[in-house]
């Protein structure tokens, strides 16, 4: 199971391996071809999250923040 944003639907959608229309390998790494229950297309890139339908409210940091340059 795999989880798309879904343009048609407005939001996220889980997905099965039977909605996988194709898996190619492209110089900016694998690419799946999907096909949501409702008809529409897309594709995921190299495991790219899909787009958020909404921003994301908190800013990102990683676990410890970059030493300061002496």
């Amino acid at each position: 199971m795999f989880e798309i944003f879904c343009p048609s639907h407005g939001s996220r959608v889980l997905l099965d391996h039977s909605r996988i229309d194709a898996l190619r390998t492209t110089p900016e790494g694998p690419v799946l071809d999907w096909r949501c229950w409702c008809g529409e297309r897309g594709s995921l890139v190299g495991g790219r999250r899909p787009p958020l339908a909404e921003p994301d409210r908190a800013p990102r940091r990683g676990p410890h923040p970059a030493p300061a340059a002496a």
